[in-house]
């Protein structure tokens, strides 16, 4: 049994907006299935949802990074050559602004939330490439979209830049659920999610359904659970 550490999946343009394929769970494959007369498959990104209306966004780690108007979106992480000295993250919960893009598909007016943390600014993004570009032009082949910008006002702290700048959105671009008062230490700052489980749930799902299994042959409902968090073996 193991945890779904995210959904990835390739996308192309249809009328009602974005067709999403070659769906998996396994976090590192670049390309979709190859299909006859191409060379390889569509590019892969990481879904994400908004817990509150359901809406669909498309993420991806950042392959260039000294780039404002041009974000390449990877699937896996790129900065390789500094691990494991320097490990990155693999949860987009986790990451920091420089090191994951959000990319919104659709071409809507954006909502920001209440202290103007989020910024969202027109651009395409190729399937193809996995290639984000700032601008209100869309190519054909391309996906209309807002790229996700993060303002200096959600870092400031006493009139100065004291805190880095995280991934995730503070507020649904599109029913406008707001999560940016909530304290600064909680992780759940953001209605955007991944595709994930968590840890914590998935055991006691499975500790629930072997309960079940031992009640049902007249079995003495006993278990033993090892956990590494202190927190999860209490409960």
């Amino acid at each position: 049994i193991r945890n779904v550490e995210g959904l990835f999946g390739s996308i192309r343009a249809v009328p009602s907006g974005i067709e999403v394929n070659d769906l998996t769970m396994e976090r590192g494959i670049s390309h979709g299935e190859r299909v006859a007369g191409e060379a390889r498959g569509r590019r892969l990104f990481e879904l994400l949802y908004c817990e509150a209306c359901g809406e669909l966004l498309i993420g991806g780690q950042r392959g260039d990074k000294d780039s404002r108007a041009v974000v390449e979106m990877l699937p896996s992480a790129a900065d390789l050559e500094n691990i494991p000295e320097k490990g990155v993250s693999e949860y987009y919960d986790r990451m920091l602004f420089d090191q994951f893009a959000v990319f919104w598909p659709r071409l809507d007016d954006w909502k920001g939330s209440e202290k103007k943390f989020d910024s969202w600014e027109r651009a395409s993004l190729d399937p193809n490439t996995g290639v984000a570009t700032l601008g209100a032009d869309v190519p054909p082949g391309h996906i209309g979209g807002h790229l996700y910008f993060q303002t200096d006002a959600a870092v400031t702290f006493k009139k100065r830049v004291a805190f880095p700048k995280t991934a995730q959105p503070f507020c649904c671009p599109k029913c406008s659920t707001d999560y940016s008062n909530r304290p600064r230490e909680s992780r759940s700052r953001s209605p955007i999610r991944a595709f994930r489980t968590g840890v914590g749930k998935a055991s006691q799902m499975v500790a629930t359904e072997m309960f079940e299994l031992l009640h049902a042959i007249g079995a003495k409902p006993k278990s033993i659970v090892f956990s590494d968090s202190r927190q999860d073996a209490a409960n």
